[in-house]
């Protein structure tokens, strides 16, 4: 015979708290960045469904106000894009640290991270280094029409193989 048990004794199940996401990241950037750069920030904005957005910032304000801005707009987070000629920053301004986005070869995009170093007044790169080589770049996600192909690629499995390195070679 089956022991009784009697469920009234037990003690109710404790309720489902639904978690809240309460990171709030602000992503913004100065006057005067240019459109390859301001594209880039608002697909990063799109990706992060925690993000706020802001008008651009004055490139005369002093960086220390981003945290105000970020108080201001209830944020505990911030991704500030900066650009100085033809380098594009990304400012963690929470952190001593930033990153340099370079494209200039126009096929591989430069990644550099720095320590702001002597209380702003220059950059020690402390890495990583990091170098992403474009391949192909599509119209939808992982498929659809071709928008760019580097004509310069090579598959490893073209390099690996013996006709790929003599080719390779010359």
């Amino acid at each position: 015979m089956a022991p009784v048990v009697r469920h009234s004794d037990d003690p109710p199940p404790a309720p489902k708290v639904k978690w809240i996401n309460k990171q709030r990241v602000l992503v913004f950037c100065s006057q005067g960045i240019r459109h390859t750069p301001l594209n880039l920030m608002k697909n990063l904005r799109t990706l992060l469904p925690h993000s706020k957005s802001e008008p651009k910032m004055d490139k005369k304000d002093p960086v220390r106000e981003i945290n105000e801005i970020c108080a201001g707009r209830n944020c505990n987070k911030c991704i500030y894009f900066e650009q100085k000629r033809h380098d594009l920053y990304l400012c963690k301004p929470f952190l001593d640290h930033t990153m340099v986005f370079n494209a200039n070869d126009g096929d591989q995009i430069w990644f550099r991270n720095y320590q702001i170093v002597d209380e702003g007044q220059s950059l020690e790169e402390i890495g990583p280094r990091m170098t992403l080589s474009l391949i192909k770049i599509f119209e939808g996600s992982f498929g659809g029409k071709t928008l760019y192909a580097n004509p310069r690629y090579v598959t490893p499995s073209v390099v690996s193989s013996p006709l790929g390195q003599l080719a390779a070679t010359g």
